[in-house]
């Protein structure tokens, strides 16, 4: 009789087990779809992706990972969490940084952004509060004998500021397009 009523508490702790692996998977899935993605193996990153997150995160620690595409470009989310605080990464396949939010405490927000919110935002309570980090590069380019400073994304848009250097590039790519278009027609 105590075999038996040993086996049962056992297979019980086991089923409980296992609901509760279900009920984490899911979860961690509902999270990742909100945010666009989908949850994936840490193993199954690619070796750029998990160097990068090593030299940020540190070696040997537990992050969880998700793939999402934007505009064609697949980036991979990594977060770190602990008890105090959350740590996400958002690179694309090579380990290109493009954005890091990592929580912060409440007192950590500027003067002028707190005053910002409370006269926006009266009688409101702050519930998180994440620093922000988005990665762009400017690369300084010579092209026909001028020098042209551009800001370019981790996931290659190039973020021109002003309508002139917009116009230039609407043009030049409607030049390519045209171009492209006559090499067709051949």
């Amino acid at each position: 009789m105590r075999n038996r009523n040993s086996a049962i508490v056992i297979g019980a702790l086991g089923l409980a087990f296992c609901l509760c692996l279900f009920v984490y998977g899911a979860a961690q899935q509902k999270a990742a779809n909100e945010a666009g993605g989908k949850v994936i193996d840490v193993k199954t990153l690619p070796a750029p992706v998990k160097a990068c997150a090593e030299k940020i995160f540190g070696a040997g620690k537990n992050y969880e990972a998700s793939e999402e595409t934007e505009d064609g470009v697949t980036f991979y989310e990594l977060s770190l969490k602990d008890d105090k605080q959350t740590k996400d990464i958002l690179m694309t396949k090579d380990g290109n940084i493009a954005e890091i939010e990592e929580s912060i405490p409440h007192s950590s927000l500027p003067g002028e952004s707190l005053s910002a919110l409370q006269k926006m935002f009266p009688g409101a309570t702050i519930q998180k509060t994440e620093s922000r980090q988005v990665f762009s590069y400017e690369v300084l380019l010579l092209q026909n004998g001028k020098t042209i400073e551009v800001p370019i994304s981790a996931d290659g848009k190039i973020m021109l500021k002003n309508k002139a250097a917009k116009k230039e590039k609407k043009e030049k790519k409607g030049k390519i397009e045209k171009e492209e278009n006559e090499e067709k027609g051949k």
